[in-house]
């Protein structure tokens, strides 16, 4: 998993796929709602389009960023997100990205989507969100230097996964990130491997609490 990661980061930066992005269309003096504000640019399965909607008004700094969430298969985790192919050939403002969400339908593999209760899934994409806060601003040096932490250092990881949840933490999901962490541990049928990674790679519920209290008091 952690090879493809990398080939996957590296055909991301470096790779052309420049032709198969869609272009950008542009309506301008035309008069939008604030629903095709957040989403017209963005990709959303019918399964989690109304959780999406419910998230998305929280993240102004991303209803300007291509966003596609696609089911498939992801390994050992529920959600991640990741870059698009054109980040190479676009401004840090102009990136698109990718939410993979895993299309496992059997728990004792991991956490299915489907069965995932509502305040869990909302938790999950304000989490996954949060790493797209987190490189917006990032260059592609810095991007390719992402990866290939995110892949080599459990430290890293540890610190990558505690900023994706800081800003969602910020946005007022600190009750469902929790409920993320809640749920897994307390859910027999998932293995244990699964449990770990959360135990060792997330925020627990007692850091999130410090990260609330210290954004209530901002």
């Amino acid at each position: 998993m952690k090879i493809l990661y990398l080939i996957f980061l590296w055909v991301s930066l470096f790779g052309f796929n420049g032709a198969s992005e869609k272009k950008e269309l542009t309506n301008e003096g035309a008069v939008v709602s604030l629903e095709e504000q957040m989403l017209g640019n963005k990709i959303i399965p019918e399964e989690i389009l109304d959780i999406v909607e419910e998230v998305m008004p929280q993240y102004p700094e991303l209803w300007d960023t291509p966003i596609e969430f696609k089911f498939t298969s992801i390994k050992g985790m529920t959600m991640c997100a990741q870059p698009k192919a054109s980040v190479l050939y676009r401004s840090t403002d102009k990136r698109g990205y990718v939410i993979k969400m895993s299309d496992n339908v059997d728990p004792l593999n991991g956490m299915v989507v489907a069965e995932a209760p509502r305040e869990v899934l909302v938790g999950l994409i304000a989490h996954e969100l949060g790493h797209i806060m987190d490189y917006q601003h990032k260059s592609k040096l810095s991007m390719l230097r992402f990866g290939i932490g995110y892949v080599c250092s459990k430290n890293f990881m540890r610190k990558a996964e505690y900023a994706a949840d800081s800003f969602a933490v910020s946005k007022g999901y600190a009750a469902h990130v929790t409920a993320i962490k809640n749920y897994v541990i307390g859910t027999e049928c998932f293995p244990e491997s699964y449990k770990d990674r959360l135990r060792n790679f997330y925020p627990s519920p007692e850091q999130i609490a410090v990260l609330e209290e210290e954004f209530l008091v901002k």
